[in-house]
């Protein structure tokens, strides 16, 4: 009967906590990324080899920084159940040192289990407040997962931006070679002065000077791809082959509009602008007392006295604390208010702060978009036609060597403007689709 009773007790004890759905649920989203993080990435990718998607799936989840972003997520869904659970029951046993007689018989031992628990209400909106802190904590994860596509795609136009820039500086090398031939047959044979030789070995040298340090770039590039893909600095990386992204045409209005809603650094503030305000009626419950119950057992031996002889003794304590401590209960509350104010500015801040960015941003799209223009249809085609009429002028003697050496070289960087427009115009693409918080890139 004692252990039935006891069984009882504590079933209705526990039946207090908070119940945990919101704990469930959030693991159960956990765990969609863990095949992923646990397995080799190249087993749950669907994307083609090759291609920037099946790079970004192999950084995700080889990316230790993605990697402790997402186990900060678990930590803070295990503060759910830590929050709405009660604490544990208290068992007490007594043994009487000399035995208490009652006319049931005397007594030899005791029992005693106790419970304490807040003032009603107080777990549910404890794990209220943690199932939104949770939610922060995936944002901030998802914004991570943002932040690493984007640097994946800069990285990737800086590479394409170099490999391509190293092929017209050494295009334009071998052109100046094959120039400066030209002149020092010319030079041999009394037609060209050593002045304009010099000048053209002297153009030759800045540009070799220049294709190397192109060149030297290369490692430092490939040593930070490497950082994120958490591989040796010297690696070697498969460079996907849709580095460059096209002209995107997006309404860049609705998207400063709807920051607020799409960016998860700003959802995950929101989320823990709720959570304090539920940290402050938690607080504000804390001035109420904390109660318990208990139960009580008291063995008694059978004396043969009567029928009631040697039944054992029951009783039912319900206990309530004495809130006397009350300016450290009501510093728990400015404190959680004062955390509540700070998060609020915190977020005006983020918004703000976001907004600018992504101005300069759009700024640097349309400027890229500019530059690709000029160079690309205009400035180059018109240079590729002044670079062969200045060298047909030139052999016949109708063009100074002054002329060839500013028209190579205005259409050298031309060509390399077009480059880096490209990978500007693909950095800025990618930077406002993680500021913004929208895969329009891959509509």
């Amino acid at each position: 009967m004692q252990s039935r009773f006891f069984l009882t007790g504590l079933t209705l004890l526990a039946a207090c906590s908070a119940p945990l759905s919101s704990y469930t649920t959030q693991v159960e989203e956990w765990s969609t990324l863990e095949i992923g993080f646990l397995q080799s990435p190249q087993t749950t990718s669907q994307a083609a080899e090759g291609s920037f998607e099946a790079l970004f799936q192999r950084a995700r989840f080889q990316n230790p920084g993605l990697f402790a972003s997402w186990q900060k997520w678990r930590a803070a869904i295990e503060v759910i159940p830590q929050a709405g659970g009660l604490p544990d029951p208290k068992l007490q046993v007594g043994l009487f040192l000399s035995s208490l007689e009652t006319k049931e018989g005397s007594t030899n031992n005791r029992l005693s289990l106790q419970q304490a628990f807040p003032w009603p209400g107080t777990l549910n909106l404890a794990a209220q407040a943690a199932a939104l802190q949770a939610e922060a904590a995936r944002e901030d994860y998802l914004a991570k997962e943002l932040d690493l596509r984007a640097m994946l795609r800069k990285l990737c136009a800086e590479n394409s931006w170099l490999s391509s820039s190293i092929q017209f500086t050494q295009a334009h090398l071998d052109l100046l070679s094959e120039m400066e031939s030209v002149v020092r047959k010319r030079w041999e044979d009394g037609a060209a002065t050593h002045g304009s030789l010099l000048k053209i070995q002297i153009e030759l040298a800045l540009l070799e000077e220049s294709l190397a340090s192109l060149k030297d770039r290369q490692l430092p590039l490939l040593a930070e791809m490497n950082t994120l893909l958490n591989r040796a600095p010297a690696h070697v990386v498969e460079w996907p082959k849709d580095s460059i992204l096209p002209t995107f045409i997006f309404d860049s209005t609705q998207l400063l509009r709807s920051l607020e809603q799409n960016n998860p650094s700003l959802r995950a503030l929101d989320f823990l602008v709720q959570s304090h305000q539920v940290n402050v009626e938690v607080a504000k419950l804390g001035l109420l007392p904390n109660l318990s119950i208990g139960v009580d057992w008291t063995g008694i031996q059978d004396n043969g006295s009567g029928s009631d002889s040697g039944k054992d003794a029951f009783a039912l304590g319900v206990g309530i604390e004495l809130p006397i401590q009350q300016h450290s209960r009501k510093s728990r509350i400015r404190k959680a208010t004062a955390i509540l104010a700070a998060t609020r500015s915190q977020k005006i801040q983020t918004v703000n702060s976001f907004r600018s960015k992504l101005e300069a941003k759009f700024f640097q799209l349309r400027d890229a978009e500019r530059g690709y223009d000029l160079h690309k249809n205009g400035l180059i085609p018109k240079g590729h036609q002044a670079l062969e009429s200045t060298m047909v002028s030139y052999q016949a003697g109708n063009a100074s060597f002054l002329d060839f050496l500013d028209t190579q070289r205005t259409l050298l960087n031309s060509e390399l403007a077009v480059l880096r427009a490209e990978a500007d115009r693909t950095i800025a693409l990618a930077e406002i689709s993680a500021l913004s918080g929208t895969k329009f890139l891959d509509q």
